[in-house]
């Protein structure tokens, strides 16, 4: 899926090098999540931690839905 989708940017003028920013800001995402999630995936306990662990999943997805909204929000102010 990844593979094909970076093949379709680059058909549309996106290189690999322009995706460092996405990577990036992946990075950032996933510090994020774990500060959040800290003082729950320290508590010690492995239910604690798992659970730590599926929040971590649904927050990522959050983040999905917020980051398409806001591009496609920025798109349509684009003068195309």
């Amino acid at each position: 899926v990844m593979l094909r989708s970076v093949a379709q940017l680059h058909r549309s003028g996106i290189n690999p090098r322009h995706l460092r920013v996405f990577r990036q800001m992946a990075s950032r995402e996933a510090a994020l999540i774990e500060s959040a999630l800290l003082p729950l995936s320290r508590r010690g306990d492995v239910g604690s931690k798992a659970r730590a662990n599926e929040i971590a999943g649904d927050v990522a997805e959050s983040f999905d839905v917020v980051r398409r909204m806001l591009s496609r929000q920025a798109i349509a102010r684009l003068d195309l």
